[in-house]
């Protein structure tokens, strides 16, 4: 099941979702209908996924995600940092 098709499941419509991640690395959705990940979990999926280490799992998201953010718009998703 992807992240949308559980966000639906579950009565959020109309999230935008990152295709990339899996649903293990959202964290719920804000009160503006934005889902929330988790940026260590995404490291962790890419690092499981693409057989590649921390620091190409960063680069990847950095380049591919973090920068896309901003041309997402109003509704685009947060990222996280654990303290």
């Amino acid at each position: 099941m992807s992240v949308a098709e559980y966000l639906e499941s579950i009565g959020y419509e109309g999230v935008i979702v990152f295709d990339d991640y899996g649903i293990e690395t959202l964290i719920g959705v804000d009160s503006e209908n934005r889902a929330v990940y988790d940026y260590d979990k995404m490291v962790k999926w890419i690092m499981d996924i693409g057989d590649c280490d921390y620091e190409d799992a960063v680069d990847c998201i950095e380049y591919n995600t973090i920068r896309s953010l901003p041309y997402v718009g109003d509704g685009a998703p947060i990222v996280v940092h654990s303290v």
